[in-house]
């Protein structure tokens, strides 16, 4: 079992593999810095329950939108070297970027896709489980509905950074996997870390992923992201993003080698907007976040801290660094959700700076027990609104049929036994719920928890249904129009 080099961390692989459980938590892996060092490279549990295969520092998970962070410092050099700036239109650099909202279609800015700032939502269904390209995906932003006006609020986007690489790509004339690679990767020595789960698997060391089902561990498909890139497609281990890491913390430098302008990377390590934190709870230690560029900017015990979390099917990552304290860590894990990365940060911090502990297993726990309680209360609301006695206005069969979104696409509602839709690949069971309300609930994220979709019938026909595929406050339910039979 390795604690590592430092005394502060003596007992730390007898504290992970004691909470792993608590988490569900099948394989993790850690790594830690400090001045200019790395002081633990490990990892604990399975990387593959079935076989029985250990976790290692060379063991390969996905990334995610941690991978979001390589975007901002990719941009940077391009600012630095004088090829485009944080503050001008993107429109500039891409002439058919375009919204629905005219007046931020004209304004927003690279600051605005990298804070997330730009006034819209989500609408992650649109990419996830997709065969868009990275284009068409930023193609379909025109159809997609804002939900405040621009820069009045923080809202978190993978599409933007979508938006963002093409903008890389169109100024640096190559793709963004050929600049992050060649710029990045390769001068850090990151020769395994790959932009696609397919690679990955081609890896003898490489980590399955997992999910709860039933109350147990069940390996669930691995879900590529490539079109998503430059939002969340970097796959990567342990060993090979300490480099990186230490990079952070060395303002742009590998060893003597400036990587990513000090100057670009001082703008992006600083706060853009206030933010809402990921971190599960209220806490007093966390009294306040922000955003910078790929990165959330916290105050943490009166210390600065500059981290992200990567979420993906099966896959949590954490990233996180002290800049004043010269420490720092990553955590890969192999199940999703879980929140034990954070905890894990946290109770390491408080041991490198020599704080009182806090219990933050506990906590977090708790913080996640509420989570599933809002959830139970959602479904109960749902259900509570269930009624029977008021039946589906149609038969079964006048429902069936094709409904296209421009924005979201093609959603295929069939019947045998009962109604069901399929959506980008993803088939999910509808059961009435009152009228021509259903519910719904799959077993894929973006699905949980149930939502309702409601199909609109005008004189015995049905031409349209609506479902909240944008759960953000202020977005209205998306209508899918009737295109044709089944």
């Amino acid at each position: 079992m390795d604690d590592g080099r430092l005394p502060e961390l003596a007992g730390l692989g007898a504290f992970i593999e004691a909470k792993m459980p608590d988490w569900n938590t099948p394989g993790l892996a850690v790594g830690i810095v400090k001045d200019g060092a790395v002081v633990l490279a490990a990892g604990y549990g399975y990387r593959n329950i079935e076989k029985g295969l250990k976790v290692t520092p060379r063991t390969l998970f996905a990334n995610a939108s941690t991978s979001k962070a390589f975007t901002a410092a990719a941009l940077g050099m391009l600012v630095e070297e004088g090829k485009l700036t944080w503050d001008t239109p993107v429109r500039h650099y891409l002439p058919a970027f375009n919204l629905g909202d005219s007046v931020a279609a004209e304004r927003l800015t690279l600051r605005d896709l990298l804070s997330h700032r730009t006034g819209y939502p989500r609408h992650d269904k649109v990419w996830y489980h997709s065969t868009l390209s990275a284009a068409e995906i930023v193609g379909r932003l025109p159809h997609l509905e804002a939900n405040y006006d621009i820069r009045s609020a923080w809202q978190y986007n993978n599409i933007m950074y979508v938006a963002a690489g093409q903008v890389l790509e169109k100024v640096a004339g190559t793709t963004w996997e050929e600049f992050v690679r060649e710029r990045i990767f390769e001068p850090l020595g990151m020769r395994r870390s790959n932009f696609s789960v397919h690679t990955s698997q081609t890896d003898a060391d490489h980590a399955v992923p997992y999910e709860v089902d039933s109350g147990k561990l069940t390996a669930v498909p691995f879900l590529a992201v490539d079109n998503i890139g430059p939002a969340g497609g970097i796959n990567s281990c342990v060993e090979e993003m300490l480099p990186w890491l230490l990079l952070n913390l060395n303002q742009g430098k590998h060893g003597t080698a400036q990587i990513v302008p000090e100057r670009a990377l001082a703008e992006i390590h600083k706060p853009q907007c206030v933010a809402q934190s990921f971190v599960p709870g209220i806490h007093p230690e966390m009294p306040l976040s922000t955003y910078g560029f790929g990165w959330f900017i916290e105050p943490y015990r009166g210390y600065k801290t500059v981290y992200h979390v990567g979420s993906l099917d099966g896959f949590y990552a954490y990233v996180s660094f002290i800049p004043e304290e010269r420490v720092g860590l990553v955590v890969f894990t192999n199940s999703n959700p879980n929140r034990f990365p954070y905890v894990l940060c946290y109770h390491i911090y408080d041991r490198l700076l020599g704080l009182p502990p806090i219990d933050w297993n506990a906590r977090l726990l708790a913080a996640a027990a509420k989570v599933s309680e809002e959830e139970a209360r959602q479904r109960t609301a749902i259900a509570a609104r269930r009624d029977a006695a008021v039946p589906p206005s149609c038969p079964l069969a006048a429902y069936v049929g094709t409904y296209e979104h421009p924005g979201y696409g093609r959603l295929v509602v069939s019947a045998a036994e009962q109604l069901q839709i399929l959506y980008n690949g993803i088939t999910v069971a509808l059961r009435p719920n009152r009228g021509d309300t259903f519910e719904f609930m799959g077993n894929v994220k973006p699905f949980r928890p149930v939502m309702t979709l409601t199909f609109h019938p005008e004189g015995g026909k049905v031409d349209r249904l609506s479902a909240p595929f944008e759960p953000a406050p202020g977005a209205s339910p998306v209508i899918f129009r009737r295109v044709g039979q089944a």
